[in-house]
């Protein structure tokens, strides 16, 4: 299977800096990258919550 990768939020730079997050789903495997860089905790959605909605 080819891996998937979804972004959950975007980064950006500006008077504030906030990193990419990624889930990336590969067959068994399913990661979230999470540099702890954004803005709010609550920006980024549950992994859960994405993974029940397909």
């Amino acid at each position: 299977m080819t891996a998937t990768v979804h972004i959950l939020t975007t980064g950006y730079a500006a008077d504030r800096v906030a990193c990419t997050v990624t889930l990336i789903r590969e067959d068994d495997l399913i990661a979230v990258v999470d540099p702890g860089m954004v803005a709010e905790s609550r920006a980024c959605p549950s992994p859960a919550l994405i993974l029940t909605r397909g």
